[in-house]
């Protein structure tokens, strides 16, 4: 009896809906205001620096997607080219989810508390994680859907504040750009690149992507100059309508700002935007996430009902599952959102790395798979894109563990050792039956060879 397979369903328009929705959260909505007040009226140079390793991030990407078009595909990058307990460990990204999913969800309950003052704040974030993992179960089709409507309106609030405060802009309100001097516009980069991640997330439904090779791509380029546009364009207006100091202390930063030079309707729909950013990024988080989990389920690595597909909606339900928990657990304990981003940050550096690592040693043992590529980077162009990712990612990565406290590095580490004893479990538990996840982790399954010829 044949297997259900993943469904090649996504266009390009809405792949780049998914991608833009999903990095573009309520962050630039929230986090903008806390980032002012650490670095100044420079803010818009640290989103500047951070677009930086994220540029690095596509190019890897595009080689990446014409490599390995199938579904979770970083993941099988790391585990069969580096090894298996790396793309377990592969960035942690369970522990990603567990604080990424966690940040946005609070994001939407702060962003809906100031439209509703005095609703419970837990429960609404609790409350959104649970609904769009139930709206995924229903196919990816309905969810690209949903993406591209809410995607749509948030944007158009975006383009309102810009244009609006464009012309209201006070130039001495950003002078001097550093006021608290150079040295945390560092820091600051690394938490603005939280704004930035989840370029990966188009090669983990590379099994869903009509004509991956040619599409991915042109997604990745569309994407990253609208995303860099806002970025920067939001930054730089907020800074100049709004004092600094005052964005430092502010929840809800563009909607403060926007209540200066917009009627109160359109300030309304700007708060609106960052209700729908956030949940286009949870929605997001959920479109991708799981095609990796379902990968770890086929693994073995987790149990097998996360490697299922769901017969009639033709999605995998389990890992759907394994990710809604991993959110609520996230949401549950309640830190700052400023916290989440960092440590969701830290995981996917871990992850940039051990992906690269495992696209080098793929080109040297398996050149062939490059025959079939539509684009291709030129030698000098891969050097770049691979050497300056790694660079980047470990210069974050220790930038961000010298920002933790006692505390918060117990808790990164104690999540990952806690990852490391799960998975020596897991490999005991098999070999005590005779099978060797290890060994058969090596090898491409009969899912992923069907996704490459296709």
């Amino acid at each position: 009896m044949a297997q259900p397979e993943l469904r090649r369903d996504i266009s390009i328009f809405q792949a780049v809906m998914i991608l833009v929705g999903y990095i573009v959260g309520s962050a630039i909505f929230i986090l903008v205001g806390p980032l002012a007040g650490m670095v100044g009226p420079g803010l818009f140079i640290a989103f500047i620096i951070a677009a930086i390793p994220a540029v690095l991030a596509c190019l890897y990407n595009v080689q990446l997607a014409n490599l390995l078009p199938v579904t979770g595909a970083n993941y099988i990058a790391i585990s069969r080219f580096v090894h298996p307990f790396a793309g377990w460990m592969g960035g942690g990204i369970i522990i990603a989810v567990f604080f990424g999913l966690a940040s946005i969800a609070w994001g939407f309950a702060l962003f809906l508390e100031y439209l509703v003052p005095g609703i419970p704040t837990m429960p609404v974030a609790l409350g959104i994680v649970l609904l769009f993992g139930i709206i995924n179960i229903f196919g990816i089709r309905v969810a690209a859907w949903i993406q591209t409507m809410m995607v749509g309106l948030f944007i158009l609030a975006l383009a309102i504040f810009v244009v609006g405060g464009f012309s209201h802009i006070d130039p001495g309100l950003q002078r001097p750009l550093f006021p608290l001097g150079i040295s945390p516009l560092f820091t600051t980069s690394v938490i603005a690149y939280m704004t930035y991640t989840g370029f990966t997330v188009i090669t983990e439904i590379s099994g869903e992507v009509k004509n991956p090779r040619r599409s991915i791509p042109l997604v990745l380029a569309v994407s990253f100059l609208l995303i860099m546009a806002l970025y920067v364009s939001v930054t730089y207006v907020l800074t100049g309508v709004m004092p600094w100091e005052a964005l430092g202390e502010s929840n809800a930063a563009l909607v403060d700002a926007s209540k200066g030079f917009l009627p109160p309707g359109a300030t309304v729909f700007i708060a609106i935007g960052g209700l729908l950013a956030a949940a286009t990024t949870i929605n997001g988080i959920f479109v991708a996430t799981p095609r990796d989990l379902f990968v770890y389920g086929k693994d073995k690595v987790l149990p097998s009902f996360v490697g299922r597909i769901n017969k009639r909606f033709g999605t995998p339900d389990g890992a759907i599952l394994v990710t809604l928990l991993a959110g609520l657990a996230g949401v549950s304990i309640g830190m700052r959102i400023e916290e989440y981003a960092l440590f969701t940050v830290m995981c996917f550096m871990i992850f940039h790395i051990l992906v690269v690592i495992g696209l080098l040693r793929l080109e040297k043992s398996m050149p062939q798979l490059a025959e079939r590529a539509y684009w291709k980077l030129g030698r000098k162009t891969k050097l770049v894109a691979y050497y300056g990712m790694l660079l980047f990612a470990f210069l974050f990565l220790g930038v961000g563990l010298s920002t933790l406290d006692l505390f918060g590095i117990l808790l990164f580490f104690g999540l990952f050792a806690a990852g490391c004893c799960y998975y020596l479990l897991r490999w005991l538990y098999f070999k005590r039956k005779g099978v060797d996840i290890v060994k058969e982790a090596r090898e491409f399954t009969a899912m992923t060879m069907s996704e490459l010829e296709a």
